[in-house]
This record gives structure tokens, C-alpha cells and sequence, in this order.
């Protein structure tokens, strides 16, 4: 097939090689992939060498792999051959389909973007807007009128369902963070928010996932209160979280997916903001799909 469409360079540089060391998040032991569906779909890690998620019903499994190793229909539970099985592989930067895969549409499938962190200034990338609210945060507010503190999953769901980000999204990343933060993997989340100093009040907040395997950091979520709007708490925020990523020896930290045509529009602003901190782009091909028949049928 021909090249895969991208959306050009509305937010930056999209690469077409992964840097070396760059591991994509479903690959990560401290992500929970098996409580990322609803639990009434039944989800289940496939734990191989090549981390996979199954959910489903009877007769339909589903199965999904993110990255550019292709899954190992064999490593599938054996138990589970009776039932026909979808496969989802979403590759990032590979676009050649392999023998049994069968490539639908044309379009990428989304957009991710990863800051990569080097020796130099963590900041010296950032767009020239985003450097002088950092400013303006250091030399304002920084330990004056406001502060940045760590805070509990409590406190932030709280705080997060009287944001505007809750009227449109309601509490989606808020229950996602509740179930997959249980047993092992509940010590790599972070909560931080920028609180007035004299009131306590909650300017924004941000959750983090941190991967010490892989030397990575991701985005979950975050918000911010309007009533602070004069006080650059995002920014803030997203300074700590670059400072700190360097000093404990983060590599990448993983932004999610941005908007493009087709995806919801309500994604574009904060898009654009994330958009400030010297990304690199992800343009993630088509869905690769295969059918894989159940020994029963």
C-alpha cells in the first residue's frame, strides 16, 4: 500500500522512527491494562512477551496489542480457542501489513505526542508563549500566592468534579484512574495541584503515571479552575512535572493523543496546549484487524 496520510505539521515534527528506549504505554508493567474496559467485559491481560488485553462475550473475543511487534497469535490462552477472536493491533510508526493482517481504511487512526527528555534545559524547546508563563509563574506566584503540593486520588477526584473538564468528559479518566490504580500498580500514580497559599483552593490539579521500567512518565489527566484563570496553574504543573522527570532520570514523557479531523472537538484546546512543550509526534497508521475462528465453529 502507499504512504499513510498524516495531518501535516499542525502541532510539530512527526516522526518516522521511534527513538531508541521509546516503549509505548500499554507496554508498560505499571499500566493495568486489564482494568482499562468496564469490568461487565470481562477483561483480561494476555501476558506475553508482547503485552495484549482481551474482553468479550461469547462467541466474540477481542484482543488488542499497541505496538510495532507483531502479536504472537499463539501466546493466546489455549483455553480460549474455542471462541472466534478479533485482533486489534495498533502499530506506531511500522505500515507494512504482514501476512494474515488486513488493513482497514486509509486515515491514521490517532495522533500521540512524547516529549523527549535530554541534558539540556528541559524547557529549552518549549514555545515561546509557554516559557514566559513559567517565567511569570517563578517570579509571581511561585511560594508567594500560590503553591504546588502532592494530593490524594480523594482530594483530586473531588476537586476534578467541580471542574469544567467534568462537564464534558464527567468523571471518564476519573473512574479509569479509580480502577486501574488498585494493588501493584496504585504506587506509580502522582497527584499534584497548584493550591492558593492562604485559602487552599485548588487552581488545577494533574495525574501522572511514572514507569521506572522504562524510564517514563504519562499524562493522565488534569484540570483547572477558572476562578484562578489570571494564574498560569497548568504550566506550573507541567514545569514541575518536566523538573522533576529530569532529575530522577524520566527519558520520555508521554502526552497522550491530540486532536485531528474526525476525532471530538471539545479535544481541540488543550490540544493546542500541549502542543507548547517541543513535542514529537506519533502519526499511528490504520488498525491492522484478524480474524482468528474458534475451533467450535
Amino acid at each position: 500500500m502507499g504512504s499513510i496520510p498524516t495531518p501535516g505539521t499542525m502541532y510539530g515534527k512527526i516522526i518516522t522512527e521511534l527513538p531508541h528506549g521509546f516503549v509505548p504505554l500499554q507496554q508498560w508493567p505499571e499500566y493495568d491494562l486489564a482494568h482499562l474496559p468496564l469490568p461487565t467485559f470481562n477483561p483480561e491481560l494476555i501476558d506475553a512477551e508482547f503485552r495484549g488485553i482481551r474482553w468479550g462475550f461469547w462467541p466474540l473475543m477481542f484482543e488488542e496489542y499497541v505496538g510495532d511487534t507483531e502479536p504472537n497469535m499463539s501466546r493466546s490462552d489455549p483455553t480460549r480457542h474455542a471462541r472466534n477472536r478479533v485482533v486489534m493491533w495498533r502499530t506506531l510508526v511500522r505500515t507494512d501489513v504482514p501476512k494474515g493482517w488486513h488493513r482497514i481504511g486509509h486515515k491514521i487512526s490517532k495522533l500521540e505526542g512524547f516529549a523527549e527528555i535530554t541534558d539540556l534545559p528541559y524547557c529549552s524547546h518549549w514555545d515561546e508563549s509557554a516559557k514566559r508563563y513559567r517565567n511569570k509563574w517563578l517570579r509571581d506566584h511561585s511560594g508567594k500566592t500560590y503553591h504546588i503540593e502532592p494530593i490524594g486520588y480523594d482530594e483530586f477526584r473531588a476537586a476534578h468534579a467541580h471542574s469544567l473538564v467534568s462537564k464534558t468528559i464527567k468523571s471518564f479518566f476519573a473512574d479509569q484512574i479509580s480502577r486501574q490504580s488498585q494493588g501493584n500498580t496504585k504506587r506509580y500514580y502522582e497527584f499534584h495541584a497548584v493550591k492558593h497559599t492562604k485559602t487552599g483552593q485548588i487552581a488545577a490539579a494533574m495525574c501522572v503515571l511514572n514507569s521506572p521500567t522504562h524510564k517514563a512518565s504519562y499524562y493522565v489527566t488534569g484540570f483547572y479552575n477558572p476562578e484562578h484563570a489570571d494564574v498560569p496553574a497548568m504550566i506550573a504543573l507541567m514545569d514541575r512535572w518536566f523538573k522533576e522527570s529530569q532529575e530522577c532520570g524520566i527519558r520520555f514523557l508521554h502526552f497522550g493523543e491530540f486532536w485531528i479531523p474526525g476525532k471530538p472537538k471539545s479535544w481541540k484546546g488543550f490540544s493546542l496546549f500541549k502542543s507548547k512543550f517541543g513535542l514529537q509526534y506519533i502519526a499511528h497508521p490504520p488498525v491492522l484487524l484478524r480474524f482468528a475462528p474458534g475451533k467450535l465453529f
